[in-house]
């Protein structure tokens, strides 16, 4: 009797087990490919990742520029996203980038000047930098980096650099390392009900190139009151000290009143005008140019009848320079930055879409 109740304990504890087996759920397999209404399997791929966001913003932009900048001195290309397709000019002559200045460069300066412009994906930073040593390794940059499809596809530079022009503008290269910023009005936001546009921001701004080539202090000089322009880190409007003991002394003048004497009349033309960074949310224009001197005004005619002599620039001449404006939203000019150095005449810089303002 024993012996037949264990029987059927075990039986009953065997239907059991087979019941709770039966009663689990089959293990879920693997889902088959999705399959489009004419047999084809629909690919699953991921969305690829790109080593710059498409929506790099301005501190993701400027983020790129350092990058360039700290990439020219490590001489670490391989840390760049750069395109196959990159296309690099230092002062408007085409290089393979790491040629040039990269082989060059020592080290990065405590100025640093950004625009950005997400719309466009372009950046442009004026900045120190330093090359080899000695007294004169400090220079000032503009550099343009350009980013499409996730990667850097144009780097652009124009440079002035201790040694190369008057001791002015290399003591401006020290005063821009003090200040280590721009004075505090260039980053401030336009209320959004009074922005300019971009096409108006860029008309304003070439209104600067239309009255100084060929000025004869008759033009339509835009200029707020308060103006004020800083080149290679001097101020060449407003100035007391730069030309003092001098008979004529236009430095010291107000943008309007400088553009009003005629005096950049030795100014025959600007060409290559590229406009290549508009943000509308600070009100600011970032150009790139070339100024030609014919050397064929040796004396200026100035408006109030005196004559002043051009001789130093007797031998025909360029500058290549970009340039940064900001305009009210009543579309004056209220301050203007620029990064300069010497070219050969009539320099073409080798990008497209340069335009004579014509």
């Amino acid at each position: 009797m024993g012996r037949k109740m264990m029987t059927r304990t075990l039986a009953a504890a065997g239907v059991a087990a087979l019941m709770t087996a039966t009663a689990q759920p089959a293990a879920a397999q693997p889902a088959g490919p999705e399959v489009g209404p004419h047999g084809f399997p629909i690919s699953q791929a991921p969305r690829p990742s790109q080593p710059i966001p498409a929506n790099c913003d301005r501190g993701c932009l400027e983020h790129v520029a350092d990058e360039v900048a700290r990439a020219m001195v490590s001489k670490d290309l391989a840390s760049l996203p750069l395109s196959r397709d990159v296309r690099y000019t230092e002062g408007g002559q085409p290089l393979k980038v790491g040629d040039g200045f990269w082989a060059t460069a020592s080290g990065m300066g405590t100025y640093a000047h950004y625009f950005a412009d997400p719309d466009v994906g372009q950046v442009v930073v004026m900045r120190t930098m330093r090359e080899g040593s000695g007294p004169n390794a400090d220079n000032l940059m503009g550099l343009r980096v350009r980013v499409e499809l996730g990667r850097i596809t144009e780097i652009e530079t124009t440079f002035y650099k201790k040694g190369s022009g008057p001791a002015w503008n290399d003591a401006g290269i020290d005063a821009l390392n003090r200040a280590h910023g721009p004075p505090p009005a260039w980053l401030d936001t336009v209320v959004p009900g009074r922005r300019l546009t971009r096409q108006e921001l860029i008309q304003d701004a070439n209104y600067y190139f239309e009255g100084l080539q060929r000025n004869n202090g008759h033009g339509y000089y835009p200029f707020t009151s308060t103006c004020n322009r800083i080149e290679n880190g001097v101020a060449t409007t407003n100035n007391t000290e730069v030309q003092k003991g001098q008979p004529f002394q236009p430095f010291s003048f107000t943008c309007k009143e400088q553009f009003s004497t005629g005096y950049y009349g030795v100014v025959t033309e600007i060409v290559n005008r590229r406009f290549l960074v508009a943000d509308p949310e600070r009100g600011v224009v970032v150009a790139f140019a070339t100024f030609k001197h014919a050397a064929t005004v040796p004396v200026v005619h100035l408006t109030n009848g005196t004559d002043y002599n051009m001789s130093f620039f007797s031998k025909p001449s360029s500058i290549q320079i970009v340039e940064a404006f900001r305009i009210t939203p009543d579309g004056l000019i209220d301050l203007v930055e620029a990064v300069g150095g010497s070219a050969p005449y009539g320099l073409d810089p080798h990008w497209p879409g340069g335009l004579s303002g014509q």
